[in-house]
């Protein structure tokens, strides 16, 4: 990140403000002209100042929101932690219904049902939410990884 440093800038030619370039001969300037210069420069000092407050205060309020969107990035990752503790009952009810399966494989039969068909079916209800959740977060995740890129590029261009 690129700070703003005041003793690395180019001063300005004296002339600037009002837009009068000096003059080439070696004549003194008239005080009518000192005069304007010096209102222009002063009415430059005045809008600089302001330009100056204004940002001030901006950056006051930008840096309370950056503090508001730090807790808001750090929920978005207690987010994604409980999203992936999901991850673990989906699992074990799996491994359960395929351990249920191996033992009885009894498909296809007349009869009752059978007995993982219950929980095959909540198992399919779980998955569906989890995937509609996990499509939800990862759309939620990629525009909070492209804003704080965004955010970065900003910053670090050279002012």
């Amino acid at each position: 990140m690129q700070f703003f440093d005041p003793n690395q800038t180019q001063s300005l030619p004296s002339w600037a403000p009002n837009q009068r370039p000096p003059s080439n001969n070696d004549s003194e300037l008239p005080p009518t002209a000192m005069q304007a210069d010096y209102a222009a420069w002063h009415s430059s000092l005045a809008r600089w100042k302001e330009d100056a407050a204004t940002w001030q205060a901006e950056h006051d309020a930008l840096l309370k929101r950056l503090a508001d969107l730090q807790r808001s990035v750090a929920e978005h990752g207690k987010s994604l932690n409980a999203h992936e503790a999901t991850f673990g009952g989906i699992e074990l009810s799996l491994a359960e219904l395929e351990r249920l399966g191996a033992i009885s494989p009894e498909r296809g039969r007349s009869g009752p049902a059978d007995p993982t068909e219950h929980q095959h079916r909540d198992l399919l209800a779980r998955v569906r939410q989890v995937d509609d959740a996990h499509q939800r977060m990862a759309r939620h995740h990629a525009e909070v990884a492209a804003r704080v890129a965004d955010l970065e590029r900003a910053t670090s261009s050279p002012l």
